[in-house]
């Protein structure tokens, strides 16, 4: 994930506050910057390992039993864990 990106997410979510009140403001900012950082980081981690699912699928014309059948599943901090639907190969991460 390059800086440029995630500055530009940051800059749209500054943009998306509201103006309304300077606490309500400042509260809003907050939750939003962490959502948005949350939302960068699941890209980051998932673009990767869904390019990996696709690979193994064309490969072996099925989808991987497990994300243990994929080569490189990086380990995810902590409190987050992999969701993988293996009749669809949809990859995603969500907090335990």
């Amino acid at each position: 994930m390059s800086i440029r990106f995630m500055a530009c997410i940051c800059l749209c979510a500054f943009l998306m506050v509201g103006c309304d009140d300077v606490n309500k403001t400042s509260t809003n900012y907050a939750k939003t910057m962490v959502k948005t950082l949350d939302t960068a980081k699941k890209i980051q981690y998932t673009s990767g390992v869904q390019q990996q699912v696709r690979m193994y699928q064309v490969e072996n014309n099925k989808w991987p039993n497990s994300l243990n059948d994929v080569k490189e599943v990086p380990q995810l901090p902590e409190g987050w864990e992999w969701k993988y639907d293996n009749k669809t190969g949809k990859v995603d991460i969500v907090k335990k």
